[in-house]
């Protein structure tokens, strides 16, 4: 399409699933896409089956190797590239070896689940504040030629999960993170406010996906319990979920979708579009101070 020639965007968790299906359909239509992930191996991987889908010989695609869960790092990371991103996608996230009831799963499980989770999402969100609102700093001494140019769209987007929306036994470490995920998006849509300038407007969004094929959704099926499976409909072979639920470059394409028409909560699929209206969860519900459950 060439649609987003000169854009640039950073996309965490981009060496597989949802990151890697995000990462095809921004880089088949032009833009420069940095992936960050731990496993070099699979970022390699990721690399060689995206390039083919350039449109133009001055295109980058780029592949980075770090610790997502460590705040210094990542800035330090974020800062060495040669391109400030346009936007970025916090899509880094799962539950391979978490999954369990509580009472079962060691309290490790429960730190690398927020580790994986939020502290990915967060810091690399953070990261890239930082270095916008340093870039508008100076944007905004040339107030001359600020004022008579379309100020910059800033974009970051969260990936949370439609678990945000209701909790599931078994998912004890998970959950909960995907909750504080949807937490910093919706405070930092009300701080874009306060970042936005004449230099660049500040957009955030976040997506609730639920079940959807990816290779770390089919390694947690091994791992999580069996009434987990049987409450979010996935009690069933991998051949009958994969007729079932999307895979993950489908669930990229819904979520990049709902991104561009302005979303700020993208629902992409039934499921979150149910969920979403009630997300309450499983408190009991009261208004005016009397308890209806």
């Amino acid at each position: 399409m060439g649609d987003l020639i000169g854009k640039n965007y950073f996309i965490t968790g981009g060496s597989g699933g949802l990151g890697k299906g995000l990462a095809k359909i921004l880089f088949a239509r032009g833009a420069h896409v940095t992936l960050f992930a731990r496993n070099e191996e699979r970022l390699a991987k990721a690399k060689k089956d995206i390039l083919g889908l350039s449109v133009h010989e001055k295109q980058e695609l780029n592949t980075v190797s770090l610790d997502l869960a460590d705040g210094s790092q990542v800035e330090e990371v974020f800062r060495s590239q040669r391109r400030i991103p346009d936007e970025v996608y916090c899509s880094t996230g799962g539950a391979i070896w978490e999954n369990g009831f509580l009472a079962d799963i060691k309290s490790s499980d429960l730190k690398q689940a927020m580790d994986n989770n939020y502290l990915t999402a967060v810091f690399a969100a953070q990261a890239a504040l930082r270095i916008w609102r340093e870039a508008d700093t100076e944007a905004l001494q040339h107030v001359a030629e600020t004022v008579t140019q379309k100020p910059k769209v800033r974009r970051v987007v969260f990936v949370s999960s439609a678990a945000a929306f209701i909790a599931l036994p078994g998912y004890d470490a998970y959950t909960p993170t995907k909750y504080a995920v949807r937490a910093i998006a919706e405070t930092l849509r009300l701080e874009a406010m306060l970042l936005s300038n004449a230099a660049s407007t500040y957009k955030i969004h976040c997506a609730y996906p639920a079940t959807f094929i990816s290779p770390g959704f089919i390694d947690e099926q091994a791992t999580k319990p069996l009434l987990t499976k049987q409450l979010e409909g996935t009690d069933m072979s991998m051949e009958e979920m994969k007729k079932r639920f999307p895979s993950g470059d489908e669930m990229a394409r819904r979520i990049l979708a709902g991104v561009e028409a302005g979303d700020f909560a993208v629902c992409p699929d039934f499921d979150s579009q149910l969920l979403y209206p009630a997300m309450m969860g499983g408190s009991p519900r009261r208004g005016l101070g009397i308890s209806l459950a």
